[in-house]
């Protein structure tokens, strides 16, 4: 049967929708080898340039603020010629030949090499954020609302291996120059991250759009947007981050100097526990995204939400290379969480109308965050805190303090927002226990079993090795927490009661399509007797 132009406009829709979707992950992967091999070593380029802790700060909060303030600008842009793809290319083309005046620097501006990177990094940052309020507006109306944590999870954990490999080869790139032709290195890396963002433009140019009409009757000024703060769940969310991102840039500039001017770091030891945090970061966001979907952004938001404050106490203590690596990869697996339901929350919460506009203001509060945080610090760092008091070095104070101000802004706000759609019921004791210890650790057992058994075929004493593991592997598994089974239990009793509403739904689909054909067939034959009976 011949499909009507309305199907057949709806088909070819959700086509372009998918191959967007499909671009959108490549050209994340392209974004990502630009971060890894670029962005992500700005603050090396400086310790390398003999910067101080207080421009290495500047480093942080300068790009930041003024990147954030014009995302304004890229709104009003994106909604004055109702074309979100042309600021995205335009700003992703000229972005990509930024990285040639950095790279120069050490050969062309030696004596003010440190203001001159704070320059370029923050027109750099502008372009990078120019990018955001578009892209975002336009992911929202390409994802479907009940698949995004799922595509997020996925696009995110693609990214992170992208970045994970993109980063260990600039660090082995860096590690073969001594340390007076170190700057040949990171002009070869810059030059990697400048080709790796214009693939980036080109994908951008092969998305589809979907038609875009901004709301024009209503102000949405960063004035009206921060008059509204304490007025709606948005705003309120909306506060809490910009006290998080406050917390956490208190200290975040200085993690890399710790590394570097106390630990005593090689440059492949920065790679490798910088790495780890990447790569578990962006593999555990498909994991935090599927639960997001599950049980709700505010559940997984709340639980990482009360994790934040671990992350830079763990510093304080005086170990070296080993436990800095684990409390990389404990830090990823938490901002993992806390990144993938934040994102998801301010989609859930924003009207795709409006999108581009609020998260250009909320991106914009966020910088004077990162701004206030990282120049409070680096103020702290230089004419406060002189003395290391009882630690390794000064700027674990700062650790100290980020840590204890994560928690006192967790405990005022979590708890208070509300989720905007359906979710599975849980309890929140009982997933906080499964969601952070019994599935991970479940999981890394299963996949244990999983290797294990890929060695029945290496002989007998293979196979009975084999058996032995699993065995203590299912031992392990066989947890006996009464909460942990009732979570279990729920679970299955969810994903069946939903597989059963499905198959109820389809099976009524298919009686209605039956009915509708049974009623044009008796309409087609009384149609042919009333003919029969005018002829005769």
């Amino acid at each position: 049967m011949t499909k009507s132009i309305a199907e057949q406009i709806r088909e070819i829709l959700k086509k372009k929708r998918k191959r967007s979707l499909d671009y959108s992950i490549k050209e994340g992967s392209a974004y990502s080898i630009m971060a890894g091999m670029g962005e992500n070593y700005f603050s090396t380029f400086a310790i390398a340039l003999k910067a101080s802790n207080s421009e290495i700060a500047l480093l942080s909060s300068i790009p930041q603020l003024l990147g954030s303030g014009f995302q304004l600008l890229s709104a009003e842009l994106a909604d004055k010629f109702k074309n979100r793809k042309s600021v995205m290319i335009a700003s992703a083309l000229i972005q990509a030949f930024v990285y040639l005046p950095i790279l120069l620097i050490p050969f062309i501006f030696s004596s003010n090499a440190a203001v001159m990177l704070i320059a370029f990094v923050a027109l750099y940052q502008i372009l990078g954020n120019f990018i955001s309020p578009p892209w975002n507006s336009l992911m929202g109306d390409l994802v479907p609302e009940n698949e995004r944590g799922n595509f997020f999870g996925k696009r995110s954990r693609l990214i992170g291996i992208t970045i994970f490999l993109s980063f260990i080869t600039a660090g082995i790139i860096l590690n073969r120059f001594h340390d007076s032709n170190v700057f040949y290195g990171f002009a070869i890396i810059f030059i990697i991250a400048m080709i790796a963002r214009l693939f980036s433009a080109y994908y951008f140019q092969r998305m589809y759009e979907p038609p875009y009409e901004p709301v024009n009757d209503v102000k949405l000024g960063f004035k009206e947007f921060a008059s509204n703060l304490m007025g709606s769940q948005f705003g309120k969310f909306t506060l809490y981050l910009f006290l998080i991102n406050f917390a956490v840039y208190i200290s975040n500039p200085f993690f890399i100097v710790y590394m570097f001017r106390t630990l005593n770091f090689s440059y492949l030891q920065f790679v490798i526990v910088t790495a780890a945090n990447v790569i578990v970061t962006y593999t555990t966001m498909y994991y935090w995204g599927k639960n997001s979907d599950v049980f709700g952004n505010m559940k997984i938001m709340t639980i990482t939400g009360w994790l934040i404050f671990l992350n830079p106490l763990l510093w304080l203590l005086p170990f070296g290379f080993w436990y800095i690596l684990f409390v990389q990869m404990w830090t990823g697996f938490v901002w993992a969480g806390f990144q993938i339901s934040t994102t998801n929350f301010i989609f859930d919460n924003v009207k795709p109308e409006i999108r581009a506009k609020m998260i250009a203001n909320f991106n914009f509060l966020m910088g004077i965050a990162v701004f206030l945080g990282a120049t409070i610090g680096g103020i702290l760092v230089t004419y406060v805190f002189l003395s290391p008091w009882i630690f390794l070095s000064n700027v674990q104070i700062l650790f100290m303090i980020s840590g204890l101000l994560r928690l006192i802004t967790s405990s005022l706000f979590l708890g208070k927002f509300k989720e905007m759609r359906e979710v599975a019921p849980s309890e929140s004791n009982s997933l906080f226990v499964d969601l952070v210890a019994v599935r991970p650790m479940h999981k890394i057992a299963a996949e244990t079993v999983v290797g294990i058994y890929a060695l029945k075929n290496l002989g007998k004493s293979g196979v009975d090795f084999g058996k032995k593991i699993v065995d203590e592997s299912i031992k392990l598994m066989q947890r006996e927490d009464k909460r942990v089974v009732e979570i279990e239990e729920i679970l299955k009793n969810i994903n069946f009661e939903r597989r059963k509403q499905r198959e109820k739904e389809f099976m009524e689909l298919e009686k209605e399509d039956k009915k509708r054909r049974k009623m044009k067939e008796i309409f087609k034959k009384i149609k042919r007797e009333r003919n029969k009976g005018k002829k005769l």
